[in-house]
């Protein structure tokens, strides 16, 4: 008998690394056979630079629609409490038996909308170190809010996933959470053969793939 599942994936945006992960998860549908999983992607923002075919995804906003600075002014909380309702208009028409909810701000969207659907399954993902980037992107009083809010709403997960041990050492020492699994980063193979160039022995190289910014630590 044919399990049938959905899943709703909640994302702030789908450029860089993250909206890689989100994209990857659309093809679970593949990964098991016998259960037949319909997806659906919320990206609050529409890409900047990532081009997407099709596909059922659903954007809240324009690209770069979020300040670099998180702040808390009446536009920015008005917003947000417009997306909560959002989010809860596209939860109660797929009635989904789990969110996967990928990074900070779509996590404490999920983890809210727990609140209307108690039984709503709320997986959040941690893919950064979180009070590095609260700190960078945000003044003091700020900071110090959004951690409390942070460490109050976290702990209503289901289950929290992050991509390495460190970030997961980093979770358990700045914000005390402790449901916290790691799963690393899969490596999609290339279907091509790939020819590598060989360097000479006696020149050790170093190689590191990432935008150039404070956060990927070049």
């Amino acid at each position: 008998m044919t399990k049938n599942i959905k899943i709703l994936i909640l994302a702030k945006s789908i450029d860089g690394g993250t909206g890689t992960f989100s994209l990857g998860m659309l093809k679970l549908d593949h990964v098991f056979p016998k259960t037949k999983i319909k997806i659906k992607l919320v990206s609050l923002e529409k890409p900047s630079y990532r081009k997407i075919k099709g596909g059922k995804i659903i954007f809240f906003h324009k690209p770069r629609y979020y300040p670099e600075k998180y702040s808390f002014c009446f536009k920015n909380i008005k917003g947000f409490l417009k997306e909560i309702l959002e989010t809860k208009k596209v939860i109660a028409k797929d009635l989904p038996k789990m969110v996967l909810a990928v990074g900070t701000h779509a996590n404490l969207l999920g983890l809210i909308n727990k609140m209307f659907f108690p039984n709503l399954k709320v997986l959040i993902t941690i893919h950064n170190n979180l009070l590095s980037t609260l700190k960078e992107k945000s003044s003091r009083t700020t900071c110090f809010v959004l951690k409390k809010l942070i460490v109050f709403w976290y702990k209503k997960a289901d289950q929290i996933i992050t991509v390495s041990d460190g970030i997961k050492k980093q979770l358990r020492k700045n914000f005390k959470l402790k449901k916290v699994s790691v799963v690393h980063n899969g490596i999609e193979l290339p279907t091509q053969k790939i020819t590598v160039k060989k360097f000479p022995r006696q020149k050790p190289c170093v190689f590191s793939m990432g935008r150039f910014s404070k956060q990927k630590d070049f």
